[in-house]
C-alpha cells in the first residue's frame, strides 16, 4: 500500500539571533531608539550622549545575518543526518529505505515533507532542541496558495480563490459583471486601430494597470 506524504510548516523565532558573529567580525550600532523603552542601561551609562553598542550576534539587515543564520542551520540538519540538495541550498534531505523527510527552508519558516506524522513531528523536535519554534501544524497556506491535502486519495489541491478574492477588492471590482470571453477574440490593439482609445493614461492610471496585470499574472502562472 502506497503510502501518502504528510507536510508540515514550523516558523523560527528569531532567527538572526541564532547566528554568533566571528570574533574578528565587530559591528558598532546606535541604541534603538525604545530601547530605553524595554531596557535600563547600566548606571555608568546613565544620561550620556552617544552610547552605541557592540552587538554579538547577527541582526536583521547585517551583511553577515542570513550567512551565518545559513550556517548555523545547515550545521544542525547535518547533525541530524540530512543532507544539502544540491541544486538548492535551502532544501534538506534523508532518505532511509521507504523513509524519507525533505525541508525547505525560507529564512524562518519551514516546509517540512515526511512520510509520516512521526517523521515530520522529529524534524520539528530536533529543530526545537536548538531554537525557539512556532509548530504551524498541517500545511494549507503557501505564499499566496491554499493547499488541501487529501490523504486516502493521496492528492494535494492547489487554489488561489483568497487571493483572487483580496485583488478584487484591492481594485474595487467586486460589482463587475463576470463573463466567460472578457474580450472579443482576435481583436486588434495596435495603435491607430478603431478597438484602441486615443487618451493616454496618466501615470497613475500606468502604475495601476502595471499593478492588476503583475496580480493577474502572479495567480495564472501559480495555479
Amino acid at each position: 500500500m502506497q503510502r501518502s506524504s504528510v507536510i508540515e510548516q514550523a516558523d523560527v523565532k528569531n532567527v538572526y539571533l541564532n547566528a554568533p558573529l566571528k570574533p574578528d567580525e565587530v559591528i558598532y550600532m546606535k541604541l534603538p531608539p525604545l530601547y530605553s523603552t524595554y531596557r535600563k542601561l547600566p548606571p555608568e551609562f546613565e544620561g550620556k550622549p552617544g552610547i552605541i553598542f557592540k552587538p554579538h550576534k547577527a541582526l536583521h539587515g547585517t551583511k553577515q545575518g542570513a550567512h551565518h543564520w545559513y550556517d548555523k542551520l545547515k550545521w544542525v540538519f547535518q547533525k541530524h543526518g540530512f543532507v544539502t540538495l544540491q541544486a538548492d541550498k535551502a532544501v534538506f534531505y534523508k532518505f532511509s529505505g521507504e523513509d524519507y523527510t525533505i525541508v525547505a527552508a525560507a529564512t524562518d519558516n519551514f516546509r517540512i515533507i515526511g512520510d509520516s506524522v512521526q517523521s515530520t513531528s522529529l524534524v520539528k523536535k530536533q529543530l526545537a532542541d536548538h531554537f525557539e519554534i512556532i509548530d504551524l501544524g498541517p500545511i494549507n497556506w503557501l505564499l499566496g496558495v491554499g493547499l488541501t491535502c487529501n490523504h486516502d486519495a493521496s492528492t494535494i489541491a492547489l487554489g488561489q480563490q483568497a487571493y483572487i478574492e483580496q485583488i478584487i477588492t484591492h481594485f474595487s471590482l467586486e460589482d463587475s459583471r463576470p463573463a466567460a470571453t472578457p474580450m472579443e477574440p482576435g481583436i486588434d490593439l495596435t495603435p491607430g486601430s478603431n478597438t484602441v482609445s486615443p487618451n493616454l493614461l496618466m501615470p497613475s492610471g500606468k502604475t495601476k494597470y502595471r499593478e492588476m496585470i503583475g496580480c493577474l499574472m502572479y495567480a495564472s502562472m501559480m495555479t
